[in-house]
């Protein structure tokens, strides 16, 4: 097989996304070759010389070159060198067989998980917004059988998308790893909410069938389309989950990183993929700020940008939490995840959940005795401490060492001890360096701060806009309870429910909202409101 070396390409996280697209078609699936240009646009436009090495210049023909580094190489010699030692003089003619047999090999040569693809499932994720638009546009046109053509077309996206996230995270813990308690499955709920409006599109193309809408108006709209819109920007906010795994899963399985960097991306996605099962992600803030690190952790602040990310989302019962993952600094002297959550206009620190196991669950209820219940909850195989906990702690009837021992251990879960294999700070930042540079080109960051701190106002807000979300979705079924999905003036509805909470404050114009297209309305929301 011809080789190209792409080793004068300096950027790792581009030679690695080229070494994945190198095996896009190595396994059943055979996407098309529209997604090879749009991975090759969108996400490594440097690269785009490539093609011009294929058989024919035919992107198609992409598996049938080899592209190499010197890294690639060093490791296969290497895995090489270990056969040998191991079989005799007659066996080296069947030696290429053994070496492709070999588990280490699979790993170098195997970049995908069974039939998915890293490159094709970030270009499947992209390609939902135009599926959004096109759902959008037939309902504004009330063209039900192509708005539920559209929603079928989303629903078998989604459910791809998710099973080849999973596959990935599945191939972390394959072996002595697995565990039947862990959620692999990481978006199960996905797609639910466009199944039940599924349904409801049936019921408003037999309502359209038997010319029995209320009326031809084309500013009038079902309240369960109403619904819809918003049912799909949910549906964005956890494609970005997606592309925050993937994005670790990239620096995990590339070899362009050294095992330090490999394993601290498997660690984080061990330990975040469980507390954001079934979640939505909607703030993510990147530090661009450069840690101080010429001052001793024990006298770092918060103006020495020792927070690396800061993630605002949401869980399956829609509580909501700010995470940020912190450098050493005064007071904690490793690596750590801060959580918080919004109380009465507050900001108050929580803890991180504990997995829910026997032990856990004998050893707090031995604490709390009959107050369990006020102090915890579980979700998703994890124990999870309720709102406020420190405050309704101190306000219990328990003994006073019972007290101490669950402030002792909530102040620890406050500063959640992040177990990288490295203490080498050096290291550490290379690493979160390097994830940022995935999470710019995956676009799913909200802002790039130069420098940011820990903004209490800040936090409230982006808490605050999240819930006054979340209400408004319960406004809408309500609304399609009470009126029977009755037909209403669409942006009227929509400019009365936002306007509030967003639309004004940015000075966008009644007269202004209510001239755009239904889609464009959408698209003032999500960016102006959520």
């Amino acid at each position: 097989m011809k080789t190209v070396d792409i080793g004068c390409i300096t950027n790792r996280r581009i030679r690695t996304l080229c070494h994945f697209l190198n095996y896009i078609y190595r396994d059943e699936y055979q996407p098309k070759v529209d997604v090879v240009e749009e991975f090759l646009t969108n996400y490594i436009p440097e690269a785009i010389w490539l093609t011009e090495v294929l058989p024919g210049e035919n992107l198609k023909n992409i598996s049938e070159v080899e592209f190499i580094t010197e890294k690639l190489i060093s490791e296969s010699e290497y895995i090489k060198k270990l056969s040998l030692d191991k079989i005799s003089k007659e066996e080296i003619g069947e030696l290429d067989d053994l070496i492709m047999e070999s588990d280490e090999l699979q790993i170098i040569r195997n970049v995908n998980s069974g039939i998915y693809n890293i490159c094709g499932l970030l270009v499947d994720i992209d390609r939902m917004e135009i599926n959004k638009q096109e759902i959008m546009d037939a309902m504004e046109l009330k063209m039900y059988q192509e708005t539920i053509i559209a929603i079928n077309k989303m629903i078998n996206g989604l459910i791809f998308v998710n099973l080849g996230v999973s596959n990935f995270i599945m191939d972390i813990n394959r072996g002595n790893k697995f565990s039947f308690t862990k959620h692999y499955n990481l978006e199960p709920d996905i797609y639910n909410g466009l199944i039940e409006q599924k349904k409801l599109q049936y019921i408003n193309l037999y309502k359209d069938q038997r010319n029995v809408k209320e009326s031809e108006n084309e500013d009038l709209y079902s309240v369960s389309n109403l619904l819809l819109g918003y049912d799909l920007l949910i549906v964005k906010q956890k494609l970005a989950v997606f592309k925050f795994f993937l994005a670790l899963i990239c620096i995990q399985r590339s070899l362009e990183y050294p095992m330090y960097m490999r394993m601290f991306a498997e660690i984080l996605i061990d330990i975040l993929q469980e507390i954001m099962f079934c979640g939505s992600l909607h703030r993510l803030y990147v530090q661009m700020k450069e840690i101080n690190t010429s001052k001793p952790t024990d006298e770092r602040g918060k103006e020495d940008a020792t927070t690396r990310l800061s993630i605002t989302f949401s869980i399956a019962n829609d509580d909501i939490f700010i995470m940020r993952i912190d450098f050493p600094h005064k007071g904690e002297n490793f690596l750590h995840i801060n959580m918080c959550e919004s109380v009465k206009g507050r900001i108050v620190a929580t803890g991180y959940p504990m997995e829910d196991i026997p032990e856990n669950r004998i050893h707090l209820r031995n604490l709390t005795k009959d107050k369990y219940d006020k102090l915890f909850f579980h979700l998703n195989g994890y124990i999870w401490y309720k709102s406020n906990f420190e405050n309704v702690l101190n306000k219990l009837k328990l003994r006073e060492e019972n007290k101490k021992e669950l402030s002792k251990e909530f102040c620890k879960a406050c500063h959640h001890k992040i177990p990288f294999n490295s203490n080498n700070e050096q290291q550490q930042i290379e690493f979160f360096n390097e994830l940022k540079e995935y999470l710019a080109c995956f676009n799913i960051s909200k802002a790039f701060f130069i420098g940011f701190e820990k903004d209490d106002l800040r936090a409230y807000n982006e808490i605050y806009k999240v819930r006054n979300c979340q209400e408004i979705r319960k406004s809408l079924i309500n609304a399609f309870n009470e009126t029977l999905d009755a037909e209403t003036k669409g942006k009227d509805f929509m400019w009365q429910l936002f306007k509030d909470r967003g639309l004004e404050k940015a000075k966008l114009s009644e007269k202004e909202f209510k001239e755009a297209d239904f889609n464009q309305c959408w698209t003032f929301i999500e960016n102006l409101c959520m």
